[in-house]
């Protein structure tokens, strides 16, 4: 898990130091980097899904807790639970039709406008981090009703 953070950590970083350069370009000889914005929604694309899966694991994910802080621990603990089912069952989905829209795209050979990448590369880490997510997903579920439990 933290692994995936940290590529996800790596690849921000490698975003945010390529826009300065390409702000740097433009200012100084009227040229950016070639295809910084597609670069972009390629590298922001990985970066949510490494961060996703952590943030399950860790509950660092948003929570409305107006209503919720004045609960019991029980009903709380059920509406963890539920929100965690709700969650595996979007993660899952997620995998599953991502999984066929990135062989989809694989196969068609689509590439980004301007400097010509292979949109599939980009998916491929997406892809594993999704499928970390389910798993990061069933986890926070089966801690949450062994919560219930107690």
């Amino acid at each position: 898990m933290r692994v995936l953070a940290l590529i996800g950590g790596v690849v921000l970083a490698a975003l945010g130091v390529m826009q300065v350069v390409s702000i740097i370009l433009r200012a100084l000889i009227g040229k950016p980097v070639p295809g910084d914005f597609e670069l972009i929604q390629l590298g922001t694309a990985v970066v949510v899904f490494c961060f996703l899966p952590i943030t399950i694991l860790h509950r660092h994910n948003f929570i409305v807790s107006l209503i919720t802080d004045h609960l019991p621990r029980r009903a709380k603990a059920v509406l963890a639970a539920i929100a965690s089912a709700v969650f595996l069952v979007i993660a899952s989905v997620l995998l599953w039709r991502m999984s066929l829209g990135s062989l989809e795209i694989r196969a068609l050979g689509e590439h980004t406008l301007v400097i010509g990448v292979p949109i599939w590369w980009a998916l491929v880490p997406i892809m594993v981090a999704v499928a970390i997510l389910v798993i990061a997903s069933a986890s926070a579920l089966r801690r949450d009703l062994d919560g219930l439990r107690r």
